[in-house]
């Protein structure tokens, strides 16, 4: 009983992370933030396997049964050797994001709702930054500073504030049926 219990929840869990990527993908195209080539894509649980969408699949219409599933060696296709791979991770050590000469960015997060977040954010202040380079130097804010910032921020409630404006937009937007949800 356990068993079949615990596969119906793998099945739920995985329609509810294709719905998640379909809309994560769907409102990032929408904002301009991911193009023609971009993906976004996810671990399955309980596997090594990943939901992505295919190569040649529209970002703007992609929808949750469109996702397919392949093993990690099929995941991220633009990471072609080890080297790449050590030097991405290293990069990222335990920050969010990083921006990859001739690929883009890559976000990385505990949930597909953090990732659309951390994107809509990465873009957000790498244009903000330009401008404001524009004018002068630019001084970044201190450890101290970025610390303070943190201890008085709830990162799953910024999240899930953000992700219900963003997707709300979207709905209303016709983007993705409201039931993907």
């Amino acid at each position: 009983m356990d068993q079949v219990s615990s596969q119906d929840d793998l099945q739920v869990d995985e329609q509810r992370l294709r719905n998640f990527v379909a809309i994560c993908t769907r409102t990032l195209n929408h904002l301009g933030i991911l193009g023609y080539s971009g993906h976004v894509s996810v671990q399955l649980p309980e596997s090594n396997q990943f939901l992505i969408q295919a190569f040649d699949q529209s970002r703007a219409k992609v929808a949750p049964d469109d996702l397919i599933v392949v093993d990690a060696k099929g995941v991220p296709a633009k990471i072609i050797d080890s080297k790449m791979e050590a030097d991405l991770a290293k990069t990222l050590a335990n920050h969010n994001g990083a921006l990859m000469r001739a690929h883009g960015a890559v976000i990385v997060a505990e949930s597909i709702e953090a990732r659309m977040i951390d994107a809509i954010h990465f873009v957000e202040n790498a244009e903000t930054m330009y401008k404001a380079a524009m004018l002068g130097p630019v001084k970044p804010l201190s450890h101290a500073e970025m610390q303070e910032i943190e201890a008085k921020t709830s990162r799953s409630k910024h999240i899930s504030k953000l992700w219900d404006y963003y997707t709300g937009n979207a709905v209303a937007a016709d983007v993705f049926p409201q039931d993907w949800l």
